[in-house]
């Protein structure tokens, strides 16, 4: 019992360390929610509810940041006393700021909690009832809801939000209305910007729609606005017309499933997806292997508007091998969390996109001319056994890009220019 205290009194220590040195040093959010998220793994428990609420008090809008990274840590704690402690913070919140309570810095933790702990719907509406249940929708959007491929925990919001979700998505398909279909790539014929507006609004909708798929099966309204979306051309359309169907337990057009599959860009979520809710027999054999899921998160990586911004013509394999992580100041063997030295699959790829063929040809003239336009681009971590279809889980991840042309570098200097140690 005495280790018990004394694990715990170390514990909260450690805690009022962190958020000491967060609140002399003004660190940023990210940098206090890493440190946190590691103690969190460690265990969390009661002896930390009054270093919360203490550090809690002392924000003012001078300095916000640990708020989101304090609520996490109240929120990750079990019992009845921390329960009360994070709703009478929310109670004092709603007397004293309302438009805080609003925010991301609070919302998000807290109703993530809510549908991650199981907590329930009372505690939805509480939160709701606190909060606009529009700012609940909005909120869960901003979310990005397409990051987590099991959403059913945040079924508890659908009854409080329903309208407002039903009200998004319509009004997302009346936004896509106003502009013509656009191909997979943009073209001479219509500009960048126009195009990457109109994949901009697909998103939009595709996060409106994975909210559907918060609802019950039969649900009939929500059944009508999903077939009216399947009607949309549109790789993110389709997408959250398939993922909404595959939460909510919705029966899935073998041909649409098939199209939506296609679009390089969005099967590996749709995988991945269909994987945690147990649904992969539905997805064609063909697509179930690593190789094409490491294909699709490279074509994701290379369509995100702050890469490239759309797809590559063409893509080929040209390698996979397990490597080692190392750093790109030193050169030392990254670790895991348990001190290992972190050992994956990658994958190597060479890809085409026709319009880099003159950048090539002008800044690397010594590059073969059948090598112009062919980018270099790696992907990973994957586990060694190619049946597992899922990245490593953690924060590390492999996928990135060249813009010089891939054969100016052998396969293993390409794996050292990603700081990737070949192992065999």
């Amino acid at each position: 019992m005495q280790m018990g205290k004394r694990f715990m009194s170390d514990s909260a220590d450690k805690l009022t360390t962190i958020f000491d040195r967060a609140f002399k040093k003004q660190q940023k959010a990210y940098h206090i929610r890493e440190k946190v998220g590691e103690l969190i793994t460690q265990g969390s428990d009661e002896s930390w509810i009054p270093v919360i609420l203490g550090f809690l008090a002392r924000i003012d809008e001078g300095y916000t940041e640990p708020r989101t990274s304090l609520i996490r840590a109240l929120t990750s704690i079990d019992g009845q006393a921390a329960h009360d402690a994070l709703w009478g913070y929310v109670a004092s919140l709603h007397e004293s700021s309302p438009d805080v309570l609003e925010g991301w810095d609070v919302f998000s933790p807290i109703s993530w909690a809510i549908g991650s702990k199981g907590i329930g719907l009372e505690n939805a509406k509480r939160l709701a009832g606190y909060a606009k249940t529009y700012t609940v929708a909005e909120t869960l959007l901003n979310m990005r809801l397409r990051l987590y491929f099991d959403i059913r925990p945040f079924r508890f919001y659908f009854p409080v939000i329903r309208e407002n979700v039903l009200e998004l998505a319509r009004g997302g398909i009346a936004e896509l209305r106003e502009f013509e279909w656009k191909p997979e790539r943009p073209g001479a014929e219509d500009g960048l910007e126009q195009w990457q507006e109109r994949e901009n609004a697909e998103m939009d909708l595709c996060d409106s729609l994975l909210l559907l798929g918060l609802s019950d099966a039969d649900d009939d309204e929500v059944s009508d606005l999903l077939d009216e979306c399947a009607q949309i051309k549109g790789g993110y359309v389709s997408e959250g017309v398939v993922r909404a169907a595959l939460c909510s337990g919705r029966a899935l057009d073998a041909e649409y499933l098939e199209n939506a599959l296609n679009d390089q860009r969005q099967r590996w979520r749709l995988v991945e997806t269909a994987l945690e809710l147990g649904r992969e027999h539905e997805i064609p054999a063909h697509y179930l292997t690593q190789e094409q899921q490491a294909i699709s998160h490279i074509a994701s990586w290379c369509a995100h508007g702050m890469e490239y911004g759309y797809i590559f013509d063409k893509i080929e394999v040209v390698d996979t091998r397990m490597v080692r992580v190392v750093r790109e100041q030193t050169g030392e063997a990254v670790s895991a969390p348990q001190g290992e030295p972190v050992f994956a699959r990658a994958y190597l790829f060479r890809y085409f996109y026709p319009d880099w063929v003159e950048y090539h040809r002008k800044n690397h003239p010594e590059a073969p001319e059948s090598s112009l336009g062919w980018k270099a681009g790696i992907t990973g971590p994957f586990p060694e056994d190619q049946s597992e279809l899922s990245m490593l889980p953690g924060p590390l991840n492999l996928t990135f890009g060249y813009t010089e042309p891939f054969e100016l570098m052998s396969i293993e200097e390409h794996y050292r220019s990603f700081h990737l140690e070949p192992l065999d």
